[in-house]
């Protein structure tokens, strides 16, 4: 059955919920103090939150996600025959790859109230594609038994209610465990500070060009003079193409400039602020969107790498391997040893110097084979590296715990 079969063909239609028609969605996004509406399309204009979205996005959806099975004894390998397992790595649906679905799914999950993909099975329960679905068209519901299901909207209006086995859901920190607080409503005042400075820096560069004072005469002009003056100063002083020109004064007509004042000095600093403002929202650190000040240094910048593979990217990839387990894989696989898996190695291994210092270190005190540090550098096996060795001052005691004589 395809998607919309699946989808449309089942459940109750119900007519469009009018209360969903509220001020906040006509004038698209919660109104900041600056007078201005933030929603997630125009906010995404603002290159800081394009930034954190992307550098999330694309850090995670970079990552290989594999289908891991793990036997009784501990040895795990990838589960590739498994059909799961070709469409979390490969192909979720028909039109997406891999790494693309999980970048729309994190998106959304970033921006809106979570991440939804309609799960198409068959028949017998086997997962065929995951879909992902607008968020904005999902409405989650919980009744007073607890169940949880999801109202879709498709473009006509009409409500389908799919049953909480129909939707892969992942999304962030929670108030009602259902939807995650969306950043874009409680950091508005935030994104609208910096919407409302990087328009009021376009406007004074694309209209404005001051030229820094204030033209005076003692004459008495007419209503036809002050509007000559103010058509030839409009044709050969405003615009980006006229700044910083001579002004040709006639009629008496005196120039006093001015001095900067302290909101035209604290203007730049403020859109610097910014920046650091809208990153505590995505908990992203500034460095790793291009923002960098005084103080950086390559040390520091490869510190902070770290630091955002591991406060940034693993909440997440931690909630998306949950949700994979939780919508995904039955009891009993996972019972099994079934799990999905984030590989993150590939962003943690440093450079060269320090890769090598690491893979020699567990070579040499047995925690490691020399073909577990090929296969981390996407090198094939070799015969005979398999072996662990270790070192001769690390032999295990005597057996019975008999203290060896003094000859030996």
């Amino acid at each position: 059955m395809s998607f919309f079969g699946a989808l449309f063909g089942r459940g109750e239609a119900k007519a469009a919920d009018a209360s969903a028609l509220t001020w906040t969605a006509l004038r698209g996004g919660p109104s900041s103090k600056t007078g201005l509406s933030v929603s997630e399309a125009n906010a995404l204009r603002v290159a800081v939150v394009w930034a954190c979205c992307r550098v999330i996005c694309e850090d995670v959806g970079k990552l290989p996600l594999k289908l891991i099975q793990e036997d009784d004894d501990g040895t795990k390998a990838v589960a590739k025959r498994h059909p799961l397992h070709r469409i979390l790595s490969r192909r979720p649906n028909e039109w997406q790859t891999s790494m693309e679905w999980r970048m729309t799914m994190l998106l959304h999950a970033l921006l809106k109230k979570g991440g939804y993909s309609f799960i198409n099975r068959s028949a017998t329960g086997e997962v065929l594609e995951l879909v992902p679905l607008l968020p904005g068209n999902v409405t989650p519901r919980q009744d007073v038994a607890g169940r949880v299901t999801y109202d879709v909207r498709d473009a006509r209006g009409a409500i389908t209610t799919l049953r909480r086995d129909q939707v892969h859901v992942i999304h962030g920190l929670s108030w009602d465990g259902l939807c995650a607080l969306e950043v874009v409503q409680h950091g508005s005042e935030a994104i609208g500070l910096a919407m409302a400075t990087e328009e009021t820096q376009a406007r004074l560069h694309g209209q404005g060009a001051r030229p820094g004072g204030i033209i005076s005469t003692s004459n008495t002009l007419t209503r036809e003079q002050v509007q000559r003056i103010k058509e030839q100063f409009a044709d050969n002083y405003s615009g980006l193409e006229n700044a910083f020109k001579t002004l040709l004064l006639d009629n008496g007509m005196e120039f006093k400039p001015w001095s900067m004042s302290g909101v035209d000095s604290q203007h730049l600093e403020t859109r610097r602020h910014q920046v650091e403002e809208v990153c505590r929202f995505f908990r992203v650190f500034p460095s790793m969107i291009g923002y960098s000040d005084k103080a950086t240094t390559y040390a520091s910048a490869e510190a902070f790498f770290t630091a955002h593979v591991i406060h940034t990217l693993m909440p997440w990839v931690t909630i998306w391997e949950q949700a994979i387990a939780r919508d995904l894989l039955t009891e009993e696989e996972q019972d099994a040893g079934l799990s999905p898996k984030f590989f993150l190695q590939g962003l943690l291994r440093g450079d060269a110097a320090s890769r090598a210092e690491f893979y020699a270190s567990g070579i040499t005190n047995g925690w490691m084979t020399r073909n577990e540090a090929r296969r981390l550098e996407d090198m094939n096996p070799m015969p005979g590296l398999d072996a662990v060795l270790t070192p001769l001052n690390m032999g295990g005691a005597p057996k019975g715990g008999d203290k060896p004589d003094d000859g030996e």
